[in-house]
């Protein structure tokens, strides 16, 4: 579905020049239903490997390498092509996500807005929001008050925690506390516009 038009249909190698993007829907033999570009393999796959074409337009072929084309295994060279571009883009691993996030600072101050979500929007998803609020506010106390190890420390499913899992842990339960206050706010006012139409 391109600018609200059926077209097609296309070879993988043809989808980029006929401007399907990620969130183009696509459809093909064998899928269930339209999908988005981005949510299909074959199609993450060519893009990647675009990708990498475009970042690497001079990428050497040794004498070793071409003296052995057409004699590999396609299913090995797949995998090996795919490494190397991901190598290329420099995406960075979980590891470096986590340690990007500030974990020092308390998490945001959540709890009166779940409050408020439950009290005027709706209750039985404001709960979990209050829930991981408190949870929260919980476990940031506890970093503050756990030693880092040794049969005092505070226990979780009997597991000892350091004040960095603590942390860790309460900003996780922010996390969470945010989604269902908004999943409640916004169901709220879908029940509330839809009353009033009624009204």
């Amino acid at each position: 579905m391109i600018d609200g038009e059926q077209r097609g249909p296309f070879t993988l190698e043809q989808l980029p020049d006929a401007g399907v993007r990620p969130s183009t829907y696509v459809w093909c033999k064998g899928m269930d239903d339209w999908e988005k570009a981005e949510d299909v393999a074959e199609i993450c796959r060519l893009y990647r490997r675009r990708i990498y074409d475009l970042l690497h337009p001079a990428d050497p072929v040794t004498p070793a390498e071409s003296d052995t084309a057409g004699k590999s295994d396609p299913a090995k060279t797949e995998v090996n092509y795919f490494d190397r571009s991901m190598q290329g883009l420099n995406l960075p691993t979980i590891e470096e996500l986590d340690a990007r996030e500030d974990i020092s600072r308390p998490p945001a101050k959540v709890l009166p807005w779940a409050i408020l979500v439950t009290l005027f929007f709706f209750p039985p998803i404001g709960i979990f929001a209050i829930y991981f609020s408190v949870a929260s506010g919980r476990c940031w106390k506890n970093s503050q008050k756990a030693p880092d190890n040794g049969p005092d420390a505070l226990k979780i499913n009997g597991k000892g925690l350091s004040p960095t899992d603590w942390r860790r842990l309460a900003h996780d339960y922010c996390r969470a506390a945010k989604m269902w206050t908004g999943i409640a706010f916004f169901i709220g006012i879908i029940l509330i516009s839809f009353l009033i139409f009624k009204l």
